[in-house]
């Protein structure tokens, strides 16, 4: 066997696993091994699950075949990445900074529209984040609120990074204001400089650095940190990442991830040009949604909440976070499948009908999937158990005119070496091994 190259570890919220590679830097990488261990966070270190899986990981390769010191990693555990996102109006630098937050591969956990007010800002020390995103008006739009909310965040009990990315013009008296914030203040370009536009990949970028540079969210995370080279990724956003490499060969992408704690729908499209027209707010070629209450085994309570309008809904009794067989399995699909179709659907767009004094006038409201060629799957759900192209090829349906998800003529892939999340994370190394191992994982499992 070639010698191993690097070993990817994906510290999960449920599962931590270990990838060997080997024959990196040719653009020709191959997964020489694999290995799985529970995630130990509950026990009280994230580094007990990473040595079982590296040890397994060890004892497949054989002997003779020694792990290497390079080791990069991603991490969801523990809830991942804590966000906050202020900014001014929902519709417009609030939706911008979502945008910013979510793409970075967080999970937000308070979200604020408008001036701070006690309660507001009570709520937010309570969600503890990891970052805080400051945003608000274009350049040189609104500088009120902005400027209010960072003498009012200056006064917060957080000493997290806080990441300012709103109106640059007043940006220089929101620094001043900051300068008792406890936590470091980082400054990049709006997140929303004009009415017309969407500017989140610096504030991702900048989301990203400090999460590797911040991450002890999860106990042990920091001493992990010490042992791995480069960026600590949060999961979805190498996932997503994996997304854009597939795009930018030509595909609309769409890779849907379900797991046991989220469902996470990542899109790189612009959507048909022929409804571009109706479009009446900018949108991100890159989406990524979280939907933090439909994991199929740390909140199966909650998706089976979600099927009782639809469906009768399942019993629980037979919940394991690695079915193995009959019940198990046939309960993990159900709770799945509808994880799956909500999660979707709240990441489509509409098309959206007001009638005016000259009639009827239609508009679109959010992503438009319909121009989709490439569904991916994985997590799980979808790439260990029967039935995920199923699954996937359920959510394909022709336009009706209203909900704007993929159409029957999109292609479906499984992931099925579980390779999207390490490959996001070997393309801060080389975009070329990223996609040769993104390939060979999709060969075979696709329709």
């Amino acid at each position: 066997m070639t010698g191993i190259d690097v070993v990817v570890v994906e510290v999960g919220s449920t599962l931590t696993k270990a990838m060997a590679i080997a024959n990196l830097g040719a653009g020709k990488a191959t997964l020489a091994a694999r290995a799985e261990a529970l995630t130990t966070v509950d026990q009280g270190d994230v580094v007990a699950g990473v040595d079982r899986a590296l040890a397994e990981l060890a004892s497949r390769l054989g002997p003779g075949h020694s792990l290497p010191k390079k080791v990069l990693a991603c991490s969801s555990a523990a809830g991942g990445l804590r966000m906050a996102a202020v900014g001014l109006a929902p519709d417009m630098t609030v939706r911008a900074a979502r945008e910013a937050c979510l793409g970075a591969g967080a999970v937000l956990r308070f979200v604020h529209g408008g001036k701070l007010k006690d309660r507001h800002l009570a709520e937010l020390e309570r969600e503890k984040p990891n970052v805080i995103l400051l945003a608000g008006g274009t350049d040189g739009g609104d500088e009120e609120t902005i400027l209010y909310n960072a003498h009012r965040i200056a006064g917060c009990r957080l000493p997290v990074p806080l990441v300012y990315a709103g109106n640059a013009a007043c940006a220089p008296e929101a620094l001043a204001s900051l300068e008792r914030y406890p936590g470091p203040v980082e400054v990049v370009e709006n997140v929303y400089p004009n009415i017309d536009l969407l500017n989140v990949l610096p504030a991702r970028r900048k989301i990203q650095e400090l999460f590797s540079r911040h991450i002890v969210s999860a106990p042990g995370m920091a001493r992990l940190r010490e042992r791995v080279e480069g960026t600590v990724l949060p999961v979805p956003a190498a996932v997503l990442r994996s997304a854009e490499l597939l795009a930018d060969r030509g595909e609309e992408v769409l890779v849907i991830d379900a797991g046991g704690a989220t469902t996470d729908v990542h899109s790189v499209t612009n959507g048909d040009p022929q409804r571009a027209h109706l479009l009446t707010e900018p949108q991100p070629r890159s989406k990524r949604t979280v939907e933090g209450d439909l994991g199929v085994y740390h909140n199966a309570d909650s998706v089976r909440r979600e099927m009782e309008a639809t469906a009768r809904p399942p019993d629980l009794g037979y919940l394991k976070p690695l079915p193995q067989a009959g019940e198990e399995v046939t309960l993990s699909m159900a709770l799945g499948r509808a994880a799956v179709l909500i999660a979707l659907d709240r990441h489509a767009g509409r098309v959206v009908s007001r009638y005016t004094a000259t009639g009827r006038v239609d508009s679109m409201v959010g992503k438009d999937l319909t121009a989709i060629t490439l569904i991916v799957g994985t997590g799980g759900v979808l790439c260990r158990l029967p039935g995920g192209s199923d699954i996937l090829r359920a959510i394909c349906r022709p336009f009706d005119g209203i909900r704007l998800f993929p159409t029957p003529g999109a292609r479906i892939a499984l992931d099925q070496d579980y390779i999207l999340s390490s490959a996001g994370v070997l393309a801060t190394v080389s975009e070329a091994d990223s996609l040769s191992l993104i390939d060979a994982s999709l060969a075979g499992r696709e329709s």
